[in-house]
């Protein structure tokens, strides 16, 4: 048995529309005795893949209104293209960031303007919370383990991630 998964976004700008995201599930005819729903790599992989669009949807929307003058209401041009990374909780996520060219109704000398720049963070906020949980009750290490094995989180994000958002936490706790 095969699973088709599609995703369907409504008002999302450029990415409204139907997109095919995943094909689940092998060729086989029989079913192994107790095997029965979906394996932990194949969750992980929907998951992953589901982030993937979201995140992209989120990015072209902040970008297509990013686009449009404040001032005239002249569509910007774009300068050039840069790719970004950003650490979810269902995995590493890899987006094209552009760099707009600010328009000339401004009156200053040309510049760029990367629109996903405020928005885009290494790491996510649920991921960091996530990460300052576990390495609260667990070690590091284990809590990244944990994270790894099942969430699917980038191996890139280790250790040293869940203490500096162990610290994170912290310090806005004790601040507060």
């Amino acid at each position: 048995m095969r699973m088709l998964v599609t995703v369907e976004f409504a008002d999302a700008g450029v990415k409204t529309g139907t997109h095919r995201v995943l094909v689940v599930g092998g060729c086989s005819d029989m079913a192994a005795p107790g095997d029965i729903g979906m394996s932990l790599e194949e969750a992980k992989t929907l998951l992953s893949a589901l982030q993937w669009e979201f995140v992209a949807a989120q990015a072209a929307e902040i970008t297509e209104r990013a686009r449009q003058c404040k001032r005239c209401g002249a569509r910007l041009n774009i300068k050039d293209w840069a790719r970004r990374s950003v650490h979810t909780l269902f995995g590493r996520v890899l987006l094209q960031s552009p760099r707009l060219v600010s328009c000339p109704c401004e009156g200053t000398a040309s510049r760029t303007i990367s629109p996903l720049k405020g928005w885009l963070a290494r790491t996510s906020q649920e991921l960091r919370y996530q990460a300052a949980k576990l390495g609260s009750t667990h070690s590091y290490r284990q809590a990244a383990a944990v994270l790894h094995e099942l969430l699917g989180v980038d191996l890139s994000f280790g250790y040293v991630g869940i203490r500096k958002a162990v610290l994170e936490a912290a310090a806005v706790w004790i601040v507060n």
